[in-house]
This record gives C-alpha cells, structure tokens and sequence, in this order.
C-alpha cells in the first residue's frame, strides 16, 4: 500500500487532480480546467443587460460557472469592468424568517439583502471609475443614505474607504434622501442608476447558494420560497442596467415553474445537461493541469495489457454529474494506491472495477414514492448458488425452472457468477458468452439477454434484487461467498 500522493508522483502528477471538488476552493485554478457548457456562454451578454436562470442537479457545476462568470466581468478585456455583486450567503434572512419552509420571502427583504450587498461591493472597488465628486448633490446624499442605511456588512478598512468618499458622513442628516417607501422595484433601478452614475456600466447581481442553509438544504420548496419573489417579479429582474444572473437547483426552478412563477418568455432559463464529450472535455483538462500537460487521459496510467477504455468507462459510470466523475477518478486513484500492481504500478482493470463500485454501493439509490418501508428483517434476499451440477438455489430454496434455461444464458450466468466479486464490463462479457462467429455487433443483444433473465430469476423484475446495473458494466450481487 501507498499513500495518493506517493502513487500520483510515480506516475507523473504534480498533485492530485480531483481533489478541489468546490468552486470557491479552486481560486484561480479553476481557469485551468475550466469546460465552458453551452448554457454558460448563453449567459455572456454583448451590450444589453439582461437577467437569465442556469440551473440543473447538484454537482453540475453551477457554481464553478458563476465564479467563471464573475472572474469573466473583471478581466482587462472588459473595459469598463461592471460592478459584480454576490447574492451567495442566505444565512442572514434565514436566521431572521425562520419560517421560509412555508413562507415566501418578501420582495422588501430582497431590497435590504440586494443593497447590503452592493454596498459591500462599493467599497472593496479600489478605484471607482469616476471620482466621487462629480456626483450631482442628490446622488451624493443618495449614496450616502445607503451606506450609512445598509453598511451592516462592512468591516472597518471599507468603512475608511467609503468615509474617504464621502459616503459616511458622521453627524450628517441623511434623511432626506430616504427611498424605502417608494416601490422596490424602483429603488432596484435607483440602485442601478447610482452605479451607472460611478462610471460602472451596469452591475451584475450573481445569485447562488439556494439550497446551502439549513432551512433549504433538503426541502426544495424553501428553496423556492426563499428566491421566488426575487425571480418572479419581472419589474426588478426586467430593470435597465442592471442584470440578474440565477445559478439554481433544477429542483427549485422546477417547484417553481410548478407554481406558475417563472416567466420563461420574459427571462432567458437554461438547463445544463452533461453529454459524455464535455465531460470527457474536464476529465481531459485536470489531468492536463496537473501533469504538465503531459497527461490528457487516463488510459496513458494503463498498465500493459489492460485494454479497456478507462475514460469512457468512468465517463459512463458518471452518469451525465461531473462531482460524480471527479469522485469516481479520485475512486480509481486511491484504489491504484491502496493496491498497487507492483511490476507498474498503473492501472488495472481490477481498480477500476473497485471503484466503480465502491461508488455505486455509497451513492443514494433514489426509493420509489410509493413504497412503504418494510422491517428491515423482511427485506434479506436470500443468496444466489449455482451448483456444481447446474442446480440454480436462492438460499436452501431450489430454483425449479433452472433446466429451462437456454445454453446462452447458462454461460452468461456462469460467467457473472465466477466473477461475482467485481464489475464485468459489457466487452469482457460479450467476448466470453458469445461464440465467436455469434458476437452481437453491439450491446443490444447483451441488454435483451439480462432483460429476459430478469424476468425468469427476479422476484420483482421491476426492482432486480440480483443484477447490479453500472453504465458500461453487469455484475451478480447478493450471491454465496
């Protein structure tokens, strides 16, 4: 056994790969390895401002694209850079409406959160495009109001700055100069027209972290209730000069289209779907990040003879989630560690076999709505045996059609069960139960051979109990030792 880091320096790593799995950790590492989805660069405007909603499951990357998007408004090439303001810290509303479970939060509350947070913004600028003197004394005493009104957020070096402009003015009656009780949605476009006053083009409010409190975490509804009235009133997100940008859950945007609250012939929603080319794409860039560019796949680590397709297979095993495929490459290299062939010390299909399944048995398996839990002493399956004889037993219980069984689907049978302890891939399978001049030219011969097999060995084909099912892969599961 080695550690991971003694494995990823023999064969060529600089670092392990998969480890930063979250994008505020990746800092500007991220730009390295970056994959940019279609619905990310749909969401890059040209000249006009205008709001959009990305969304899609977690683990999809939603965050790594608003930091992408973010880094994207402040890069040189962006002259004059728009002033970006994070809206990714729910804790603050809900602490104080603790009962967004089933509650809306109101659009007065999105206000307050939206102008705490510009603020915020304001101040950790080090140089505003244009001096604050040259602000007419109405947007002066209008900035000033909202500093001094919403200036929670500040810590004291941002404090000394906005000062510095003139913007916390002490003993200062700023009053005057009050907007609350004008309609939100037009102190959004006021806030907006401040910035545009300080020589920012527009401002970009980045909305994320949805479902990363408490009260969200696991109910989709509080999500939704949480940002609905912030996403459904078109008045605020329809604002000139300054643009929404919503990195969601598909589950809240859904609960939300449910409702009938999202207009999505007024604001621009895209889904982002994972094909197995782009998450080829980001397999490729993190082993070129990490190695010098010297790595682009993992089957460069195969050990001589190993012949499979390492990538597409932990591609396949993926499922279409790119956490999922960070932690089943990082699955692959710990195994490589623990158990190291020791003439190559590469990979072998035994690895790969391990971590794909060490990542299917720990991944939640989704549980049908409908079926109510049963005692846990009524749901032990019996073990598969197949005898020496041929005998086919589900614990002491003899299978009686088990001499109705076709000559194929005796070798398919007996070749999982031989090899009952790992994942067979589809390839070996096929090349070991077909007669050479019988080989199905794909695998839709493989999947009407286990189709049929479930129906005659399950107890409930609809839920199989003995075949476990990996993209790519087959495998007998609660079978003897």
């Amino acid at each position: 056994m080695m550690n991971l880091q003694e494995w990823l320096q023999h064969v060529g790593f600089l670092g392990n790969p998969f480890a930063l799995k979250q994008a505020d950790d990746e800092g500007e590492q991220l730009n390295e390895y970056f994959v940019a989805h279609p619905s990310y660069s749909a969401i890059i405007d040209s000249t006009i401002y205008r709001s959009s909603v990305l969304h899609a499951p977690r683990g999809s990357g939603k965050s790594s694209m608003r930091r992408m998007f973010e880094q994207h408004c402040r890069r040189d090439t962006v002259d004059p850079r728009p002033l970006v303001v994070s809206l990714t810290d729910w804790m603050p509303i809900t602490a104080h409406h603790r009962g967004v479970t089933t509650t809306i939060i109101s659009p007065e509350t999105h206000f307050s959160e939206l102008a705490k947070r510009v603020v915020v913004a304001l101040a950790q600028v080090e140089h505003i495009p244009q001096r604050y003197t040259s602000l007419s004394p109405d947007l002066h005493g209008l900035i000033a109001w909202l500093c001094f009104t919403y200036g929670d957020y500040l810590i004291p070096a941002e404090r000394r700055r906005l000062a510095g402009y003139g913007w916390l003015p002490e003993g200062s009656d700023v009053s005057p100069y009050a907007i609350n009780r004008i309609p939100v949605a037009r102190r959004v476009q006021l806030l907006a027209d401040l910035v545009v006053a300080l020589g920012f083009p527009g401002c970009y409010v980045l909305v994320d972290g949805v479902d990363e409190v408490l009260d969200t975490a696991g109910d989709w509804a509080a999500g939704a209730n949480l940002i609905e009235a912030l996403l459904a009133n078109l008045a605020i997100i329809e604002a000139h000069q300054i643009a929404f940008k919503f990195f969601l859950p598909s589950e809240v945007v859904h609960e939300i289209q449910g409702r009938g609250r999202l207009r999505s012939d007024r604001i621009q929603v895209l889904a982002v779907r994972w094909s197995d080319e782009l998450l080829r794409e980001l397999l490729s860039r993190r082993l070129q990040a990490f190695s010098n560019g010297l790595i682009t796949r993992l089957a460069q680590r195969n050990a001589p003879g190993n012949v499979e397709d390492t990538d597409s297979l932990i591609v396949q095993a993926a499922g279409g989630s790119p956490r999922a495929l960070l932690n089943l490459s990082e699955a692959l290299f710990q195994t490589c560690a623990d158990h190291p062939d020791e003439h190559t010390m590469l990979i072998m299909s035994a690895h790969l076999s391990a971590a794909i399944t060490s990542h299917t048995m720990l991944s939640p398996q989704p549980q049908p709505a409908q079926v109510a839990a049963v005692p846990a002493e009524q749901t032990e399956v019996p073990p598969l045996c197949i005898m020496p004889d041929g005998e086919i037993r589900f614990g002491t219980r003899l299978f009686e059609r088990w001499t109705q069984i076709t000559p194929l689907q005796r070798r398919f049978l007996d070749y999982l069960f031989a090899n009952r302890h790992r994942l067979c891939s589809h390839k070996e399978v096929i090349e070991h139960v077909w007669a050479a001049e019988k080989k199905p030219a794909d695998e839709d011969s493989l999947r009407k051979l286990v189709d049929r097999l479930t129906r005659i060995l399950e107890p409930d084909p609809k839920n199989p109990q003995y075949f476990q099912k990996v993209p790519g892969y087959i495998r007998l599961i609660h079978t003897v030792d």
